[in-house]
């Protein structure tokens, strides 16, 4: 890939930033994984993701929007953040529909170029917040 060093010291690849990215998305977080519902009608099944997910998705992805700025080189190394009012979430299960919104919103290319990912809980905040780290691996080579 051919990068080009910017001003500011973001080096930009294409229209990509190897630059460390932060996003923070204030609200409580949906889970994907676990708000699906399903119907049937007759010998036929079907599944969608909850009205909950839906409404956390369209929130979360116009928060993404507002402080988008270039998509990140791939390679990517995530970090999840979650400050939380209680313990009731799985910080695994959150972190697939946040990872589906970053794709949506093109902040990453496809969620499966994540090599790297943690997460940390941070319970009784009184807030519900999630901070995103985003690295470009692509930077370290």
């Amino acid at each position: 890939m051919d990068v080009q060093p910017a001003e500011d010291g973001e080096n930009i690849v294409g229209n990509y930033s190897t630059r460390k990215q932060t996003y923070t998305l204030y609200g409580r977080i949906a889970s994907k994984k676990n708000s699906k519902q399903i119907s049937r009608a007759g010998s036929r099944t079907f599944v969608r993701s909850s009205d909950a997910w839906m409404r956390c998705e369209k929130e979360l992805l116009r928060q993404l929007d507002e402080q988008f700025s270039f998509p990140c080189v791939p390679p990517y190394r995530v970090s999840y953040d979650f400050y939380m009012k209680g313990n009731a979430a799985d910080g695994d299960n959150l972190c697939v529909g946040i990872a589906d919104c970053l794709m949506k919103a093109g902040v990453l290319t496809d969620d499966k170029e994540i090599m790297e990912a943690t997460w940390v809980k941070h319970i009784g905040t009184g807030e519900y917040k999630t901070v995103i780290d985003i690295e470009s691996l692509e930077a370290e080579q």
